[in-house]
């Protein structure tokens, strides 16, 4: 398995009403300051809304989903997340903010969690 960090590539496609971020590889301690900066800059120029494509994010840690949600509030709301990868969904899952942004949480893999079989009891 590769541990190695995913360099963070983040463009920014403003329009007349709508900024787009679209956002993959790790946002992690090094990349989420260009994510920061990108939701920030978006926010500074007055886009009526803004809209984060998470979908080819490979890490996301919790200063990033600090980061939307600042954005969110700075936008009054008027900030989505059009797409989220699984890692995406998982955190902001994890920190009760999956509603605010529109995300379900992510469904188990097949596998992947408790397995019961008759006469057995799973914790």
């Amino acid at each position: 398995m590769n541990t190695e960090p995913v360099p963070v590539d983040v463009v920014v496609e403003p329009a007349a009403d709508v900024c787009r971020i679209v956002v993959s590889g790790d946002i992690d301690q090094v990349g989420v300051l260009a994510f920061r900066r990108a939701l920030e800059d978006a926010v500074a120029h007055g886009r009526h809304s803004i809209e984060v494509d998470l979908g080819d994010a490979t890490f996301f840690c919790c200063e990033a989903v600090t980061s939307l949600h600042e954005a969110r509030q700075a936008q009054e709301g008027r900030l989505t997340v059009t797409r989220a990868a699984p890692v995406v969904r998982k955190v902001i899952s994890l920190v009760g903010l999956a509603a605010t942004f529109g995300l379900q949480p992510p469904t188990p893999a097949a596998g992947s969690g408790p397995t019961s079989h008759p006469g057995t009891t799973v914790a």
